[in-house]
Parts: structure tokens; C-alpha cells; sequence
């Protein structure tokens, strides 16, 4: 059963760029662009070759195909291993949305609200 509150989309070409939070300059020290396997306004998952420990925060850069560009701050929900002890399934939750520093942009929120113009795909609740 998927217990999750939002639907989830599937955007070919959309990636991510992560690191764990608490270094000082947000985009400083990036990881390589990763595809996002789903996402939605409350969260994405993606593939790595590392394991996060669940409730590590992360501070992430997510690239759209249609140029959009947003940077989200969020922790780890849960990660499983795929076929390999050297390939992860992440799950990151999106920490909540505002004005203040500690949120993500309310600019995001509406753009995750409104995917439009892109090939989107819609994953059904397993």
C-alpha cells in the first residue's frame, strides 16, 4: 500500500544535485547531477552509490528539462538497496514551505503544484 499524500510524476530529465546540509555555502560542494526517478510538491527520490543514514538533512539543487531551477532543503525519509550494495533507492522529504530561511521557497511549491509543459508521468499507488 503507498501511503503517501501526494501524487508522484515522473519528468525525463530532470536531476538533482545534493550534498548534506550544515556547510556553510549552500551550493558549494554539489554532487554530479543524479536523475530523479519520481517526484512530487512533497518530496523526490533518486538513485546514488552511497548510503544516508534516515533523518539526515540534505540541501539539494533540482533541475527541471524546461529550465526551471529550485534549491530545496529536505531530510532523508528512507534509502533501500537495489540489486547491489553499491546502488540506493533514496527518498528525501521536502522540508516545509515559507519565507523565513529555514523554509523552501514558496516559488517551488507553486512550480511543483503546476508541472506543466513537460512529459509527465504519473506513477498509480502500488
Amino acid at each position: 500500500m503507498d501511503r503517501r499524500l501526494f501524487t508522484r510524476v515522473e519528468i525525463p530529465g530532470a536531476k538533482i544535485q545534493y550534498k548534506k546540509s550544515g556547510v556553510k555555502k549552500m551550493l558549494s560542494g554539489l554532487s554530479k547531477p543524479k536523475e530523479i526517478k519520481n517526484i512530487s510538491k512533497s518530496g523526490l527520490s533518486f538513485h546514488l552509490d552511497k548510503k544516508f543514514a534516515p533523518g539526515e538533512q540534505i540541501a539539494m539543487k533540482v533541475q527541471f528539462p524546461d529550465g526551471n531551477n529550485f534549491t530545496l532543503k529536505g531530510h532523508v525519509r528512507w534509502n533501500n538497496s537495489i540489486n547491489s550494495a553499491d546502488v540506493y533507492a533514496v527518498g528525501i522529504q521536502f522540508f516545509p514551505y515559507g519565507t523565513t530561511a529555514n523554509y523552501n521557497p514558496l516559488s517551488a511549491l507553486d512550480y511543483l503544484r503546476n508541472m506543466e509543459g513537460q512529459a509527465l508521468t504519473k506513477i498509480s499507488p502500488e
